[in-house]
């Protein structure tokens, strides 16, 4: 099944509409319920994390330092043409507890697992 535009659009304000208020909710649970089992976080010439245990640790500096919240600049959000990976690429924009405001440049490839998308690769690369 080929996804349109405005289908992944919606599939993306969705995700990202949970994720904020977990995030917002400190549901640091919630939160990894969108990674992948086999899920890997890449942070380029900083680290890689990988597993259970290395991601959570990884959402909770991030449940902290993000006073509840997140946006999302995307740049290019596409799918594969079955509907199993959905691609999405831009900035992300989160304010700290000091007011600072961090931006990201990111791409998430998400995979659809028992009907709901979920994280399986996610790149990302603070910009300083």
């Amino acid at each position: 099944m080929v996804l349109s535009q405005s289908e992944i659009d919606q599939i993306f304000e969705e995700i990202h509409k949970k994720l904020i208020n977990l995030y917002k909710e400190n549901d640091q649970a919630g939160i990894f319920s969108y990674y992948h089992p086999d899920a890997v976080v890449i942070y380029p010439g900083k680290f890689i994390k990988y597993g259970e245990e290395e991601i959570k640790a990884e959402i909770k500096l991030w449940a902290e330092d993000s006073m509840g919240g997140y946006k999302i600049i995307p740049s290019k959000r596409v799918a594969t043409t079955d509907g199993e990976f959905l691609i999405e690429q831009g900035v992300f924009e989160v304010t700290r507890p000091n007011g600072d405001i961090m931006h990201s440049d990111f791409e998430t490839i998400y995979k659809k697992i028992d009907g709901k998308y979920v994280i399986y690769r996610d790149w990302f690369k603070i910009r300083e």
